[in-house]
C-alpha cells in the first residue's frame, strides 16, 4: 500500500524466516518504527519489487481465496461527503488503511 506502518506491522507479526514482498512505495518511512532487530532476529527477508508481468491473475486468485483473512485487516472505507472524517481518521496512528470512494 506505501503506507510506511503497515509495512512495519507486517514485519512485527511475520513468522520466524518470513518474508515480506514491497510492491507499493513508501514515500515517508519517518515515524514507521520498522525493527531491524526483528528483521535479523526472526531471519526475515524483505524484499522490494518494482515490476512482476504475468501474475495480475495470480494476484487475483489470492485475494479472492484469502478474503476471510483479508477481511480482518483494518480497512476503513468512507464515501466522498465523508472525506474530512476520513483525512481526520487516517491521521489516527490505529488505522492502518482509509479509502474514500467517490
Amino acid at each position: 500500500s506505501g503506507n510506511a506502518r503497515a509495512v512495519a506491522q507486517a514485519i512485527k507479526i511475520l513468522r520466524k524466516a518470513g518474508r515480506l514482498v514491497l510492491s507499493g512505495i513508501v514515500i515517508n518511512p519517518d515515524g514507521a518504527g520498522i525493527s531491524f532487530v526483528d528483521l535479523t532476529t526472526k531471519e526475515l527477508e524483505l524484499k522490494g519489487v518494482w515490476l512482476n508481468p504475468n501474475t495480475f491473475a495470480q494476484a487475483i486468485d489470492l485475494v479472492v481465496n484469502a478474503k476471510d483473512i483479508l477481511e480482518k485487516l483494518n480497512v476503513e472505507s468512507f464515501t466522498l461527503d465523508q472525506v474530512q472524517t476520513a483525512f481526520e481518521r487516517a491521521a489516527n496512528p490505529e488505522a492502518l488503511k482509509v479509502i474514500v470512494k467517490p
